[in-house]
Order: C-alpha cells, then structure tokens, then sequence
C-alpha cells in the first residue's frame, strides 16, 4: 500500500527488466551466425519496453510529490538512476528538467548534465542542457524585468549565462552527433539572433 510500495515494485521490474535485457544483448553478440534483424528488433523492443517503466515510475513519483509531501531525494534518485540507464529518453529529460528548474538546482543540474554528456555521444542530453539553461536565463530576466532597482529579487542573477549556453551550443555541435543535427543548428542560429 502507498507510493512506497508502489516504487518499490517498479524498481524490483527495472531492476529485473535491465538484467534480462542484459542477458539478451550479450546473447545476441554471442550469436555471430544467426539472423541479426529479428533480434535487433527484440533488443530495440525490449529497451523501449525498460525505458518506458523508468518513466512510469518517474511520472508517478512526480506527480505524487504535487499532490502530497514526499522526498525530493527520492525522485532525483530514481531519474538519474534511469538517465543513467538510457541516456538518450527524451521523457526522462523532460521530468529532470522541470523538477530542477521547479527548485532552482542549476548547480546539481550542471553537474548531472556535465557527467552524462562527458560519457555519451548522444545530442538529447546536450539539447535538454541547453533547454535547462535558456529557462533559467528567461526566469532571471524576467525577475530583473518585473522588480523595482529597491525591491529584493525573487530570484538571485547569474552573470556569465548567456556565455553558458553559448558554451552549451558549442560544445554541441562540436560533438559527433551533433554536427549533423538540423534540430540542434537551428535553436543555435535562433539564439544567436535573438
């Protein structure tokens, strides 16, 4: 009974999911003579099927900490435990940003950012670095826009953030992937526009 018990499961059949994929994955490498296609296709299927519990159990755990008290901890544990895992989801990047930018954790965020795109030639994880630091440049201008030169600000200005994201865009594109990404070259030209 509760979301306790509830997360646990979902982590008991990640946890399971992950080893079975495993299992299949170094299966499959060690069958150089069969047919690749049917397998690959099982593969794909299969961690379609992990990375979409890991988001059940993120969206649960989120949308239990709106509608009562629950630890923070526990739903950073979880997504970065999943990002971890599969750091190509786009949902699970969502879900990350916005319970970040929801508590202002830009210096967490970073390092979390920082460590998967170290390690990961993918360009989501990089896209959704950026998306995370244009929002917490437009929440800051928008805060030195609405407050008088007296009031106290709601939120505390970060000088160096466009220099940040110019930063972000270019190590981007200056990665294998993303050199290739339209996605990627036209949020950068937009930028550097506007």
């Amino acid at each position: 009974m509760g979301i306790k018990a509830a997360s646990a499961v979902y982590s008991q059949a990640r946890e399971r999911m992950d080893e079975l994929h495993r299992t299949i994955t170094s299966d499959q490498n060690s069958r150089a003579d069969a047919d690749h296609s049917g397998s690959n296709l099982l593969v794909s299927r299969f961690a379609y099927e992990c990375e979409t519990v890991a988001v059940q159990q993120a969206s649960l755990l989120k949308y239990h900490m709106s509608v009562s008290a629950f630890p923070l901890a526990t739903l950073r544990d979880t997504l970065t435990s999943a990002i971890s895992r599969w750091p190509s989801s786009g949902p699970l990047w969502s879900i990350y940003v916005q319970v970040e930018n929801r508590y202002h954790s830009a210096g967490r965020a970073r390092c979390f950012f920082h460590s998967v795109t170290r390690d990961n030639d993918s360009v989501v994880p990089r896209l959704f670095a950026i998306v995370a630091e244009q929002q917490r440049k437009q929440l800051v201008d928008a805060a030195q826009r609405s407050c008088d030169k007296s009031a106290a600000l709601s939120v505390l200005p970060e000088n160096g953030l466009s220099n940040r994201i110019r930063g972000l865009f270019e190590s981007a594109v200056g990665s294998e992937m993303g050199v290739h990404c339209p996605l990627l070259w036209r949020m950068y030209i937009h930028y550097l526009v506007r």
